[in-house]
């Protein structure tokens, strides 16, 4: 029985680490894909304003190790919005379809996979 118990308890830690993987990735590398994460001004290289938002967002799955107090949607949900959002002005910002859809689609997946581990409460 504690076997069993054991393999259980490593297949739920892998689904975790899949999970986590799918929902930061894919979307990570598509923002990099499209957007420059330096941009230069004036003779000085500065880090993108617009890389660091979406980065910031593509890490909102990794803010739930660090904070357990984080009460906010699933991130699957937040691609699917922008997703929605950005494909609405798709004319503006044709770029963002691309990146809030891997995002939904990686997030939904890591969602997925969390709850194969047995994850309860857990919300990518």
């Amino acid at each position: 029985m504690a076997i069993s118990a054991n393999k259980q308890t490593v297949k739920s830690i892998f689904l975790r680490v899949i999970g986590l993987v799918l929902c930061v990735i894919p979307v990570t590398v598509s923002i990099l894909c499209y957007f420059p994460a330096w941009r230069a001004a004036g003779g000085e290289v500065l880090l993108s304003g617009a890389t660091l938002l979406l980065l910031c967002m593509a890490a909102v799955p990794l803010y739930k190790l660090i904070s357990a107090k984080l009460r906010s949607p699933a991130a699957y949900t937040l691609w699917l919005i922008a997703f929605i959002l950005f494909f609405l002005l798709s004319n503006i910002a044709e770029e963002m379809v691309v990146i809030s859809f891997t995002g939904f689609v990686g997030n939904l997946l890591g969602a997925i996979a969390f709850k194969l581990a047995g994850g309860k409460n857990e919300r990518a």
